[in-house]
């Protein structure tokens, strides 16, 4: 294939590599044009070495930050290794239907933001999913002990003791309109507390329903139930806290968005409550004034450039 300005790029929907040579030597078996996950077990003497994040350190929706993966073909298929784990990558880990209890092995060639930004999604994140054993990290040392991989581990560590406490909820007024956001929560009377006086927009964490999870995540529903009500809020849940809470708008925010789990979420919301309600999805915008709140899809360049004011060139008004 020729590679020229007219090319077509994968976020673009092309589906061939960009390479004027796709084959280097003889395979012993026959590979499909395209890799789709799930599909292909890796033989035993063989690696798969996956891209998760081709970008540079201004994260798009069309790239990811730097961050490398590479599977052996062991016979269980659950040993692989990241290299680097920059921002957004690990969303595109999760599309790769790789077993989450194995995400424990992280090389680092070194601590800069977008080599590093989606740690803290790996260690706690993932943790939440699935995987109960500890995320092993090896790196550089620094010039000093201050500056070395294990500073940096020891310091994410303290920087997210309270990733397990439950949060209480924000609230911003600003002339007349009001917005509360929760975080991750069980159903608390701080955020109720928080919504007194009227608000315009709630935005409530929402985790699928125990049977919902447990069927998408292939666990147990008893160990779903745990996950879902030791920390989170299900669908029926925040569909009581939005009728107590009285909000001109709620939204069930941080649920996992597909077609197997809006339905059931929104109905098990609607069961306890008939207001006005928007799921929220990446890129979901919310107008909120005194007179009213909208609710709409963004539609962004998938490779925009950061924008700099104060430098001569024009901005959008």
């Amino acid at each position: 294939m020729e590679i020229n300005a007219s090319t077509k790029l994968a976020y673009e929907g092309g589906t061939l590599p960009l390479t004027t040579t796709p084959v280097v030597g003889t395979p012993h078996r026959k590979y499909e044009a395209t890799f789709k996950p799930g599909t292909e077990p890796l033989d035993p003497d063989e690696m798969r070495v996956t891209i998760l994040g081709s970008g540079d350190p201004f994260v798009k929706a069309s790239q990811a930050s730097a961050s490398v993966l590479i599977e052996v073909g062991n016979e269980e298929h659950d040993f692989f290794f990241f290299f680097d784990l920059g921002s957004g990558a690990l969303a595109h880990f999760n599309g790769l239907k790789l077993p989450v209890t194995s995400t424990t092995k992280v090389f680092l060639t070194h601590l800069h933001a977008d080599h590093v930004g989606d740690m803290p999604t790996l260690i706690w994140s993932l943790a939440k999913a699935g995987r109960v054993a500890p995320v092993e990290v090896w790196g550089p040392a620094g010039e000093t002990k201050e500056l070395g991989t294990l500073a940096y581990a020891q310091h994410l560590e303290a920087a997210h003791a309270w990733d397990t406490a439950s949060l209480k909820g924000y609230r911003i007024d600003y002339k007349g309109a009001s917005v509360v956001f929760s975080g991750d929560t069980r159903p608390d009377k701080n955020l109720l507390e928080a919504c007194k006086g009227g608000v315009d927009l709630l935005i409530h964490e929402t985790f699928p329903s125990a049977a919902v999870f447990a069927k998408k995540a292939n666990v147990p529903e008893k160990h779903a139930e745990m996950i879902v009500n030791q920390t989170h809020t299900s669908p029926a849940m925040v569909g009581k806290v939005f009728k107590e809470a009285g909000a001109r708008m709620s939204a069930m925010w941080h649920l996992t968005v597909d077609h197997d789990t809006v339905g059931p979420a929104y109905q098990e919301m609607r069961s306890q409550y008939d207001g006005p309600v928007t799921i929220a999805q990446d890129l979901t915008v919310f107008n909120v004034t005194r007179d009213a709140v909208v609710a709409r899809q963004a539609i962004i360049d998938p490779v925009a450039w950061p924008v700099v004011q104060g430098s001569g060139s024009s901005t959008q008004k």
